[in-house]
């Protein structure tokens, strides 16, 4: 699983990947940007499916890579389109949004992030707070930050990208 955590034009993930049990696998990159600019991140607990709905969103969600969704094949999307407007996708390819809030988090480390967020913790301490007290989100830290904000991100552990 994961923590993907959006604030003040960051989006920041963890990069554990999860093999359908406790065991890591590796890492990943979870979070992505398209060639229009958006930016979005997958959370699910169903090997393979976020890759599935990254290459759907990623090739303009094309219809015809649109995955099959079982019945416990749930995921939870974050996007924050070339426009910064947020949405949020929940079992659907159908979002929510545009959402306005001072922050936003999916994944299962989303309630140890909202409660470091609220004491005012950047998308990239956050998604530590995460890592260090949820047994699904762990590696490395990335980040993608839109154009013009890349000095909110924690550039010690991150790398500022705005491609």
């Amino acid at each position: 699983m994961t923590t993907i955590v959006y604030r003040d034009g960051v989006l920041a993930s963890d990069t554990r990947a999860y093999s359908g049990h406790a065991t890591p696998i590796g890492t990943k990159r979870k979070i992505h940007r398209r060639r229009d600019g958006a930016m979005f991140g997958v959370s699910t607990a169903a090997p393979g499916l976020s890759e599935q709905v990254a290459r759907w969103y990623l090739d303009d969600k094309n219809m015809d890579l649109l995955p099959q969704l079982g019945p416990e094949d749930g995921f939870d999307m974050l996007e924050i389109d070339k426009d910064g407007q947020v949405f949020i996708y929940h079992d659907s390819i159908h979002p929510t949004g545009p959402l306005t809030a001072p922050y936003f988090t999916v994944g299962s480390g989303a309630n140890y992030a909202i409660g470091a967020l609220e004491m005012g913790a950047s998308a990239v301490e956050a998604v530590r707070v995460a890592i260090t007290n949820d047994p699904w989100t762990g590696g490395h830290i990335e980040t993608l930050t839109r154009p013009g904000e890349c000095a909110a991100a924690d550039k010690e552990e991150t790398s500022c990208d705005s491609n």
